[in-house]
């Protein structure tokens, strides 16, 4: 049966006032080895306990040397073995009853006020889902029904179930088809940005050269704001883009004109007239490759052509065959080479 988060916080409170058994003991440090949620949430305990004692002790906690100490106490083939407990005296030590329970208080509170994790796991979700998208494209439904198309290379994490908030981290791009939900609005965070909405679909990017989020939507209505100015809103209608800089604190608004924004998730590429370096950029996108000029005057060079669930080659021997240069490819990198463009 699986413990509620309260119990082994409990335990934590029980290991550093000195009162855990050698079972709870072989409990807590088995819970901490399973992940680096828990282990971080026993770390944040600790420093905000080593807080709480400072005004009364003179002995400081080194986290490092009591996870090492928690490990080292529990002898798992020798479960009949009693571990020692390094207990963590207070001055008074002879005073007992509301002084312990004045230690276990504040450092209570200052683990709710302190730890993110804390935070994260008793009033967010107690279980994330991690979805990668390392071998190509990932659909994926979420708990709320809102559908999620990956890029490849990219990453989403989400609660298993949603609470107050619908809240999910994006590393990369993906396609949102957010189902409609008035009183749980959905939150896309990344690159300290973040779009929020009720239900629509719209496209996000994280992963720009500026460290900066972009966001094309295509039906509804989104707001986007920065994690250190949230009250500072801007509304997206169907049809704008947007870039979102944590860095500068800024929003940057306009009418897209990238029609191949989707083409990472349609395969439907269209060049009327498209630069190059444009051609390269959108190619990377929805290929996953890379490709290089000979010649930095190639990326002048225009094409217009169309293209629909085509192979890469295929396409390749389009923009070749109109602009007649020459592709050569060495490991998982596509040369051109020929003629600049005037």
């Amino acid at each position: 049966m699986e413990e509620p988060m309260t119990y082994y916080i409990d335990l934590i409170t029980r290991y550093f006032s000195g009162e855990a058994s050698p079972e709870e003991l072989m409990s807590l440090s088995g819970w901490i080895k399973e992940s680096a949620e828990n282990r971080k949430l026993f770390e944040d305990y600790g420093k905000a306990w080593n807080l709480t004692e400072q005004s009364i002790i003179d002995q400081k906690i080194d986290l490092d040397a009591e996870w090492s100490s928690l490990s080292g106490k529990i002898n798992f083939e020798e479960k009949r073995h009693e571990p020692k407990v390094i207990n963590i005296s207070a001055a008074e030590s002879t005073k007992k009853g509301t002084g312990k329970n004045w230690l276990k208080l504040a450092a209570t509170l200052l683990i709710l006020i302190a730890s993110s994790t804390f935070v994260y796991y008793y009033f967010g979700n107690s279980r994330m889902v991690t979805i990668t998208a390392d071998a190509g494209i990932r659909e994926v439904t979420l708990p709320d029904g809102s559908v999620i198309s990956l890029n490849q290379g990219s990453k989403l994490e989400y609660p298993k179930t949603f609470k107050n908030k619908r809240i999910v981290r994006l590393e990369g791009e993906a396609y949102f088809k957010v189902a409609h939900d008035a009183g749980k609005p959905f939150i896309v965070k990344g690159n300290e940005s973040n779009v929020e909405v009720l239900g629509t679909q719209f496209n996000v990017k994280t992963r720009n050269q500026q460290g900066n989020m972009e966001v094309v939507l295509t039906s509804g209505k989104v707001s986007l704001y920065t994690d250190s100015s949230p009250s500072k809103k801007m509304i997206l209608s169907p049809g704008d883009q947007a870039e979102v800089s944590p860095v500068k604190n800024s929003i940057i608004r306009q009418v897209n004109t990238d029609l191949n924004y989707l083409a990472w998730k349609t395969r439907k590429i269209n060049f009327d007239d498209t630069r190059m370096d444009q051609i390269i950029a959108t190619l990377k996108s929805v290929y996953g490759v890379e490709l290089q000029f000979t010649d930095p005057g190639l990326a002048e060079c225009t094409v217009t052509a169309s293209f629909d669930q085509q192979p890469l080659t295929s396409v390749l021997n389009v923009i070749t065959s109109t602009l007649d240069l020459k592709v050569q490819q060495k490991g998982s990198i596509f040369i051109l080479s020929g003629k600049a463009c005037k």
